[in-house]
Order: C-alpha cells, then sequence, then structure tokens
C-alpha cells in the first residue's frame, strides 16, 4: 500500500502542476516496488512534460540515442511501450 500511496500522490502532484515534487514521490513509489511500470511511465511522462526528454527515456531503461538508432532495450517492455506511445 506504501508504494500505491506514494503513486497516487505524484498523480495528484502532477495534476496541481508540481512536477518536481510528484517525480519524488513516483521515485519513492519505485523504490518499493522497482518493477512498477505504470510508476516507471508515470515518472518518464513527467519528465517528457517538462521537456526533459534524457531523463524520461532514462527513467525506463532506455538511451535516446540508441533509440534514435532504432536499438532501444528497455528494462520493461511494457514501460518501453507505453512511454515510445505517449512520445510519438
Amino acid at each position: 500500500w506504501l508504494a500505491f500511496a506514494r503513486f497516487n500522490l505524484g498523480v495528484a502532484l502532477d495534476a496541481l502542476g508540481k512536477s518536481v515534487e510528484a517525480q519524488d514521490r513516483y521515485r519513492a513509489a519505485l523504490a518499493v516496488t522497482p518493477g512498477d511500470s505504470v510508476a516507471m511511465c508515470r515518472l518518464a511522462s513527467s519528465y517528457y512534460a517538462q521537456g526533459k526528454y534524457d531523463d524520461a527515456m532514462k527513467s525506463i531503461g532506455m538511451n535516446a540515442s540508441s533509440m534514435i538508432a532504432g536499438a532501444a532495450t528497455p528494462t520493461s517492455v511494457s514501460a518501453g511501450t507505453n512511454i515510445t506511445a505517449a512520445i510519438m
């Protein structure tokens, strides 16, 4: 429940435009449940909305230069698919 609470607080903070605080909560949720692809995608989306594209890619285990070269290797296929869809 702790990760869920942290994640939901991140969502609320993002909705209020408090991206930095939201990102802290998403990272806190990921500290408890490191493989949570939804939290990874929310963190990446929050970074992306701020124009922090490299941070967005890194947060889901992707390297922006390899993505451009077509050789991306996400640590989570689900997270990689979701953020790629969000970016496109």
